[in-house]
């Protein structure tokens, strides 16, 4: 479709012819006052909107029809300099077209500034033999030897980080604790970094809208390589949070496969950035085979941050590899990791066995893990559904608990299902003893979806039930039911 000409606007912004009276005024004006600067009328103020709003649109037309560079012109040095000085100057505000236009080329030479130690000609990674060699001169009887060793490795940067953390584990004391130094050391100049880089605010208005194939391989590509020298501080951890949540928006597998190297990284929390990255976001139920296979890892911290990152209860790609991968890990000896495995499993696939295993913990003596259990049992997703017989069977007994922690838990759990056996085990907490929770509970039953079944059991119970304040309460509702219909 051709571009809309400005011109069509002008003649909305001519105006009407004037009367007799109104050229009248305007000429004693003029003869009255002399010498006052003649105001812009009417007239003026159209032209000039009507030429604003026709420069606004060739803007705009000339950007919808900006198309990416020929990848067969070659995108010059000039060409990226000019683009890094308008994300320097424009930082939040820079206009995305720019880098755009230049497509996987003048992506590649932006990040080969910001990230030069992954760009196709970056130094040589030290050599493993020499690092090796240096870390144990670290517990070299000699006092300079040491001190030079030490000197070396922290002069070699976090490139050589995961040898010095597998050093800092080192059966001789002296090793592990020069290790430990340098380490710290390092660390100590991350939190010392610069933590602001308009450059990176800007590439991160580009990353908002990247769609071009290429340039997410090449994103992918060179976060893997900044990533596997470690984690590090200041703008450039910024630059590559913002590049993973470009590759999760993307719902690319090939780009988030890329990344699989990185679960293997010594350094731990390198991988756990990459899941809490890649994992699920709300809208965007994205979840790729190297999330999938972290879910197994040997690691405990991993495979909980895979799980916790998992969509809930939604149709994705690879959703029935999960459930084999969750099974897995329920099936295994890490008790934490099989808790946490069951609640996806009941949620998501309405595993008996996961059920059965979260209503034996709703009874474990140990409090953080019954209030887990009961919260999982409880959790929003399983709102409105109807309420499995066998978690029934086991809270009517919570609920005549002594201890009121228990008896509120259960029931506020049990109040999130539907049905008319739910509303039948809440009417006796109407009478709690705490007034407060028993106003809760009669709000709660107030929501219960069935409305039809929800009067005939309230008017059952405000004629017959035995107790008194059951009755009046429950009354209360079916009036409170009536005033809305």
């Amino acid at each position: 479709m051709p571009a809309l000409s400005p011109w069509v606007l002008l003649p909305f912004a001519a105006r009407k012819p004037r009367s007799f009276a109104e050229r009248k005024a305007t000429l004693s004006r003029r003869t009255a006052f002399p010498g006052r600067h003649r105001r812009p009328g009417k007239a003026d103020t159209r032209v000039v909107a009507a030429f604003l709003a026709a420069a606004v649109l060739l803007f705009h037309s000339a950007a919808a029809n900006a198309q990416p560079v020929d990848q067969t012109t070659p995108v010059t040095p000039a060409d990226i300099q000019k683009v890094l000085l308008a994300m320097e100057t424009g930082g939040s505000h820079f206009d995305p077209r720019q880098l755009q236009m230049l497509g996987r080329p003048g992506l590649s030479g932006v990040l080969d500034h910001l990230l030069p130690d992954t760009a196709a000609a970056a130094p040589p990674r030290p050599d493993s033999g020499r690092t090796a060699a240096l870390i144990a001169q670290l517990g070299h009887e000699r006092f300079r030897v040491r001190e030079a060793a030490t000197l070396q490795l922290s002069e070699m940067g976090s490139q050589i980080k995961p040898a010095l953390i597998e050093a800092a584990e080192h059966a001789d004391a002296e090793i592990a604790w020069r290790a430990k130094r340098i380490l710290r050391k390092w660390e100590a100049k991350q939190e010392d970094a610069p933590q602001e880089n308009p450059q990176v605010a800007a590439l991160t208005a580009y990353l908002q809208h990247i769609e071009d194939d290429g340039c997410l391989m090449e994103l992918a590509v060179r976060t893997r390589k900044a990533l596997e020298r470690g984690i590090p501080g200041g703008w450039r951890y910024e630059l590559l949070w913002q590049s993973l949540m470009a590759i999760a928006r993307s719902r690319r597998e090939d780009c988030a496969n890329a990344l699989r190297p990185l679960l293997a990284h010594r350094d731990v929390g390198v991988p756990l950035l990459v899941v809490d990255r890649l994992g699920y976001k709300a809208g965007n139920p994205f979840f790729p085979a190297v999330m999938r296979e972290a879910l197994q890892s040997s690691r405990s911290e991993i495979a909980f941050a895979a799980i916790r990152a998992l969509p809930e209860r939604l149709d994705y790609p690879g959703k029935d590899d999960v459930r084999r991968r969750l099974i897995a890990v329920f099936a295994g000896k890490d008790e934490v990791l099989k808790l946490y495995a069951a609640f996806p499993l009941m949620r998501d696939f309405d595993d008996p066995a996961a059920l059965d295993c979260l209503l034996a913990e709703a009874s474990n003596p140990d409090t953080e893990r019954r209030t887990k259990a009961l919260g999982w049992l409880g959790h929003r997703s399983v709102l409105g559904r109807p309420v499995p017989a066998k978690l029934l069977e086991s809270f009517t007994p919570l609920l005549k608990s002594k201890d009121f922690d228990t008896r509120r838990t259960a029931a506020e759990t049990l109040a999130m299902y539907a049905g008319e056996e739910v509303v039948r085990s809440l009417l006796p907490l109407l009478d709690d003893p705490n007034s407060q929770f028993a106003e809760q509970m009669a709000y709660r039953l107030d929501h219960q979806p069935d409305k039809q079944m929800l009067r005939r059991v309230l008017s059952a119970a405000a004629k017959d039930d035995a107790n008194e304040t059951v009755r009046q309460r429950a009354a209360t509702v079916l009036e409170n039911l009536d005033r809305r219909q």
